[in-house]
């Protein structure tokens, strides 16, 4: 049976981020695919382009809700990334609320993009940590990575955590309100200098340290492949781990043929290869 997934994220007319790697992937793992745009940028943000052109959504943001609710069109899964504005959360929260009691068995997986290397991203504070915890309390997964989960929990950064101190900040945000939570990003250097995963803790008092290979190398866009590739693999039925195992094989195959390009990284991830491989119609 198929089933339609609303993605909640920006939308660069170039670069491949956000909603440019949401879509093809959700598509391409079988899934209808409607957006709910919350910014347009000419091109990704970051060092690699300038001049970019931002246009935030934010009155089309709410009257793209409202004529949802008016025409009736509803959806199984929710994926949220990007918000530019405190009041976008707020405003989806509400709605996804909404949505919930009309349909028990909506998903909502959701990445609380706002921060990393422990700084807010410019444009955020502490109000839109706020938000994201308000957020979170209705979410089955939630993808932040160590910043952003330690924003949210009021828990002291740091560059490096152990597997205990990892262990304790999951167990804030599951207290929180959510289902699962996947935290990226995490190394262990000292016990595996090549790897880079996700720390997994749920409700169940489950927890897992899931590892894929590690690359120097920094590339725009890994975050978006991850809640996508999850969001297609846990709609299908698969669990949490089952999902972001074959998350990981991606992401690594993906690198590696972006790398095997032999140009500029700005120029974002080679992913599309994979998509054949991994979600063969």
């Amino acid at each position: 049976m198929s089933k339609r997934v609303l993605v909640v994220n920006d939308i660069p007319g170039a670069g491949k981020v956000a909603a440019n790697i949401n879509i093809p992937i959700l598509s391409a793992g079988g899934l209808e695919v409607s957006i709910l745009p919350t910014m347009f940028v000419s091109t990704q943000t970051g060092e690699s382009y300038a001049n970019i052109i931002r246009h935030e959504m934010n009155e089309d943001f709410k009257r793209t809700v409202e004529v949802w609710k008016a025409n009736d069109i509803h959806f199984d899964v929710m994926m949220t990334g990007y918000f530019s504005t405190t009041e976008q959360v707020e405003l989806f929260t509400q709605y996804y609320r909404e949505e919930k009691r009309l349909n028990p068995e909506l998903i909502l997986l959701m990445d609380p993009i706002m921060a990393d290397h422990g700084k807010y991203y410019p444009g955020f504070d502490h109000q839109i940590a706020e938000k994201f915890s308000a957020l979170m309390k209705e979410a089955d997964i939630v993808f932040p990575n160590i910043t952003e989960a330690c924003f949210i929990t009021n828990t002291p950064y740091s560059e490096s955590m152990t597997v205990e101190e990892l262990d304790e900040v999951s167990r804030k945000l599951i207290e929180s309100g959510a289902k699962y939570v996947a935290i990226t990003g995490v190394r262990l250097p000292d016990k595996m200098p090549d790897q880079i995963g996700f720390y997994v803790k749920g409700h169940n008092d489950y927890q897992k340290l899931l590892m894929h290979k590690y690359y120097p190398q920094h590339f725009f866009g890994t975050g978006d492949i991850v809640v996508s590739s999850t969001t297609v693999w846990y709609s299908r039925g698969l669990s949490i781990e089952e999902s972001l195992v074959k998350t990981g094989n991606i992401i690594e195959q993906s690198l590696d043929n972006t790398l095997a390009l032999n140009r500029d990284i700005k120029w974002g991830i080679y992913f599309e290869p994979t998509l054949k491989e991994f979600f063969p119609q």
